[in-house]
């Protein structure tokens, strides 16, 4: 894997970092096209993001703005038309195939807003299926699993098929999924997109504890803008810009020349 120093100028999403940092995620210049008919729909129009350890960051805008292209890119589940993407210092284009799939699976947790659950497959089994595709042996995978059902709130709803869980333990379980092999990083598409607003508290207040407690560096993308007031940074995602969303985040926790 090719290593970057994680210096470049002048870009609108580059942040002011202590000396020697390198931000866990980086991505530089990305640009996303589709083909739409006979057009070209530009989803990314050349976004910079950096993101050091520890922050929760909140991406806003409106629906079809390309957040979730954003996270997808950013998680190695689709790739850009142009750009770059830098994990921990790394370029996701140096990567070979395997490592890529080593990537989404042992450094980057990603919650979706539909679960993505398997119905038929109790809560304990849909946790511990990226352990078991790890090659991790299946008394353990389960062990590990139960721990983290614990730890979301879900210990007595193991062994209860998912389809039969409400939509606020069903994305618990999606949390326990996504950080059951200790990732690095936490992508959240709209977590709590499909919920009412009691669950939607709750999730989010979840994930804050997650986020503290495992010390992760967590990227939400939310239309919730009362939630992302309570992230560290809020970015805007508009027409293909990322940009400053001139939401204030928690005090003290806006990085001094980001996205400006």
């Amino acid at each position: 894997m090719k290593a970057t120093d994680g210096h470049h100028s002048g870009s609108a999403g580059d942040s002011v970092l202590s000396a020697g940092a390198v931000p866990v995620i980086r991505a530089e210049n990305l640009r996303k096209v589709f083909r739409s008919g006979d057009a070209d729909l530009t989803v990314l129009a050349g976004v910079n993001l950096s993101v050091n350890e520890g922050e929760l960051v909140a991406i806003v805008g409106p629906s079809g703005s390309g957040k979730s292209t954003l996270l997808h890119i950013l998680a190695a589940l689709d790739t850009p038309t142009s750009g770059a993407i830098y994990f921990a210092g790394y370029s996701h284009q140096a990567l070979t195939e395997s490592e890529v799939s080593d990537f989404r699976n042992r450094r980057v947790g990603f919650v979706w807003q539909r679960h993505h659950l398997l119905p038929d497959f109790s809560a304990v089994e849909n946790v511990a299926m990226p352990l078991l595709l790890r090659g991790i042996p299946a008394a353990e995978a389960m062990q590990i699993a139960r721990q983290w059902l614990d730890e979301v709130g879900l210990a007595a709803r193991a062994h209860h098929p998912a389809g039969e869980l409400s939509g606020g333990e069903q994305q618990r379980v999606a949390f326990a999924r996504a950080l059951a092999g200790e990732p690095a990083l936490l992508l959240a598409d709209e977590p709590t997109g499909d919920l009412d607003e009691g669950n939607a508290e709750a999730i989010f207040e979840l994930m804050q504890r997650l986020h503290l407690s495992h010390r992760l560096t967590s990227i939400l993308a939310t239309h919730n803008l009362a939630l992302a007031r309570r992230c560290h940074r809020v970015l805007q995602l508009e027409h293909g810009i990322l940009e400053a969303s001139g939401i204030s985040g928690q005090p003290g926790s806006q990085r001094k020349g980001e996205n400006r």
